[in-house]
């Protein structure tokens, strides 16, 4: 007997049920969504804030990231997203920021005296679709050319889609 309705105080969420068929309106797709990270340390010129070169696509759903001229993340899709981006330098204060269209929204800083050399910065921003872009930023005030070590896990910029 196919069931054609049912009411949620007829289930008990402690069962396990098998659906066939197509489950609708159940999770989200968060995509478009990526994930770019340094595949070789970046040179940061003292007093200037530099845009993150990640040129190493771990994923990129839509096809959205630049990883070879712009280093941007352009989401085709309208909604609101959760970005995120790190930046790790050894022994120097470092700036963190993400920008929408070219203007710093979010931004983050480590000091030198602190431990860890990264510092990580996330935020949920508002996109249009195609004509929004995002990017991550560093800066550092140590006088001299620092860099911005590479690898996934030190030097990265991310997100996803969180609704429309």
């Amino acid at each position: 007997m196919a069931i054609t309705k049912i009411q949620s105080e007829s289930l008990n969420l402690a069962d396990t049920y098998d659906f066939t068929g197509t489950v609708t309106g159940a999770g989200e797709s968060n995509t478009p969504s990526f994930f770019a990270y340094l595949s070789s340390d970046q040179n940061i010129t003292s007093d200037t804030w530099t845009k993150l070169q990640c040129n190493t696509e771990e994923f990129d759903s839509d096809n959205n990231y630049d990883n070879s001229t712009n280093y941007r993340f352009t989401p085709t899709t309208a909604g609101k997203y959760y970005l995120f981006a790190q930046g790790f330098m050894n022994n120097s204060s470092i700036f963190v920021a993400i920008s929408k269209n070219g203007t710093r929204i979010a931004t983050t800083r480590k000091s030198a005296t602190d431990a860890d050399n990264g510092i990580a910065i996330s935020v949920i921003l508002t996109a249009n679709g195609s004509s929004d872009y995002f990017e991550a930023e560093v800066f550092h005030f140590e006088g001299a050319t620092i860099v911005t070590e590479a690898s996934e896990r030190r030097t990265h910029f991310g997100g996803f889609l969180l609704t429309t």
